[in-house]
């Protein structure tokens, strides 16, 4: 029953998470054939400058599924495979993320915005916000246990005045603010 929980809260969490690209952001201007191979060499490029394999597959090295109070060995294991095989998950369907990254960045930005970025990403200054980039998310992830209580409350708030919220949504919300306690 704690594992469907874990189950649970992850999918919940995995829905919550912020979006990389929103449907407001514009697309780069429609601009000839030799203009779209230019962006697509350029974020490749770019890619390749932010190790961006290697990048989203150290967001899986800082995230820690939270252990549910009163949890057995055998839940706190299923919840470490279970982020060990999201990780093999991900390095299986890496290739195709960064293809569509690629995509995405080809149609947003223009062969002028990609320049800037590799340029950007190129110097020291960019090697260096890449190389501390880590590190801020390290030093960052203890503190975030403080604001999950305000960030359950707001999202079971949201939630129930958009859909009819029953027992089983509350208790759901009570389980996400008992996992989330338990990671101070």
């Amino acid at each position: 029953m704690k594992l469907k929980t874990l189950m649970m809260a992850l999918a919940l969490f995995g829905t919550a998470a912020p979006q990389i690209a929103s449907a407001q952001s514009a697309p780069a201007q429609a601009a000839s054939a030799g203009d779209l191979a230019e962006r697509r060499a350029l974020a490749r490029q770019l890619m390749a400058i932010l190790n961006f394999r290697q990048m989203m597959s150290a967001v899986f090295d800082n995230i820690k599924m939270p252990a549910l109070s009163g949890s057995s060995p055998e839940a706190q294991a299923d919840s470490e495979q279970l982020m060990a095989s999201m990780k093999v998950a991900f390095v299986a369907v890496a290739p195709d993320m960064e293809a569509v990254a690629v995509d995405v960045y080809s149609d947003i930005f223009t062969v002028q915005e990609l320049k800037d970025a590799v340029t950007f990403y190129s110097s020291p200054s960019g090697r260096a916000v890449m190389t501390k980039l880590p590190l801020m998310a390290q030093k960052m992830m203890p503190m975030m246990p403080r604001f999950m209580p305000k960030w359950v409350d707001a999202m079971e708030a949201d939630y129930c005045k958009h859909r009819k919220c029953e027992d089983f949504h509350h208790a759901m919300f009570a389980k996400m603010r008992e996992a989330y306690a338990g990671m101070k």
